[in-house]
């Protein structure tokens, strides 16, 4: 298991995580490393919304939670920073490891 960030709000408890399939779901959605620096406004909310869709469905379908969790929390630096690495780690696990099939160039 990756790293995941939990907190309570308004008398639930969330988990955020990512998994293969919502980094999918945010790079679909118009997430991209390039443009953080660009347009930060837009990609944060992007990862910071993705991050609740691994255990928190219903926020896919209505974002407005995560935009007035995002507006109530705390040291949001932090937290992006957490978010970048948190979105990283499928993307390496996906292409780092070793598995059974070899492979070789031919020609």
């Amino acid at each position: 298991m990756g790293k995941r960030i939990e907190f309570d709000y308004k008398e639930k408890h969330y988990i955020l995580e990512y998994s293969k399939r919502t980094v999918k779901i945010a790079e679909e959605e118009g997430f991209n490393f390039d443009d953080l620096a660009k347009k930060p406004l837009a990609m944060i909310e992007i990862l910071f919304r993705c991050a609740f869709y691994k255990n928190h469905k219903s926020i896919q379908f209505n974002s407005d939670i995560a935009n007035e969790i995002w507006d109530s929390i705390d040291d949001k630096t932090g937290l992006q920073e957490v978010l970048v690495e948190m979105y990283s780690e499928p993307v390496q696990q996906l292409i780092s490891g070793e598995g059974q099939t070899k492979w070789k160039i031919v020609g």
